[in-house]
């Protein structure tokens, strides 16, 4: 299930509250380290005919159009701070800004990434990105926005849908222009689990999620008007039901 979320409430979402544990400042990667990340990809003038291929505008290719200072987490577990990256939903890969190369850029695949941040990590205002598997599905990894640290996490997939041009070709008549939109899909991975799954955003769905703590997370949630169904007000019940689940018994 696919939902918009306007760009102003995910920012106020994740300004809101102490949803995500401010981590350390990483050191700067070396230019070596993005390019032995983006080792064996795309080459500057594969990825210029990919990227043209694509024909989608900066504004719905990218997650945010603009470079931003940022953080690579490794598929090997280390973490290092780069100038300027920006993360292409619409082909899943980070691009790394680097004006040696022909491109100005360096591309590194959701393969070779365990995450990354936009932003500088631990500063106010960054977003998180982790690179997992989606259960059951083929083809399935992806990177997918943080909202919630501990046991039990709610993610994001940010991506586009394409619809093609609908014709009645016996008149050549248009009768749908294509269109590309973005989207968001709201996903949950469960305690003791790698992989992650699409998550409906209805109350009975959410609540299985909560066991054993489901009446204390209820009472939480009547008590501060929150809802089962909001992403913003789930995120607050999230957070709630790790800290019940994290305490001593």
């Amino acid at each position: 299930m696919s939902f918009p979320i306007p760009k102003f409430l995910l920012a106020g979402l994740l300004a809101a509250g102490p949803f995500l544990t401010c981590r350390a400042q990483a050191n700067m990667m070396s230019a070596n380290d993005v390019r032995n990340l983006s080792a064996g990809y795309y080459s500057a003038y594969e990825y210029d005919r990919v990227v043209a291929k694509a024909a989608l505008t900066p504004e719905q290719a990218y997650f945010t159009p603009e470079w931003q200072p940022g953080t690579l987490w490794t598929a090997g577990g280390e973490k290092g701070g780069v100038a300027a990256l920006r993360y292409n939903m619409a082909l899943r890969l980070v691009e790394v800004r680097d004006p040696a190369t022909p491109a100005g850029v360096r591309i590194v695949p959701v393969g070779g990434l365990r995450g990354f941040t936009l932003g500088p990590e631990g500063k106010p205002g960054s977003r998180t990105f982790e690179a997992r598997l989606v259960t059951r599905a083929a083809n399935s990894r992806n990177f997918f926005e943080v909202l919630t640290e501990g046991p039990l996490q709610l993610l994001l997939q940010h991506g586009i849908d394409e619809k093609e041009a609908t014709w009645i070709a016996a008149y050549n008549l248009e009768t749908r222009p294509a269109s590309v939109s973005r989207v968001t899909r709201l996903f949950v991975a469960k305690p003791g689990l790698s992989t992650v799954e699409e998550l409906p955003l209805k109350r009975k769905a959410v609540e299985k999620l909560f066991v054993p703590y489901a009446s204390e997370v209820a009472s939480y949630a009547t008590g501060k008007k929150l809802s089962y169904e909001q992403v913003p007000d789930l995120v607050w019940l999230v957070n709630y039901y790790n800290t019940l689940s994290k305490a001593p018994q």
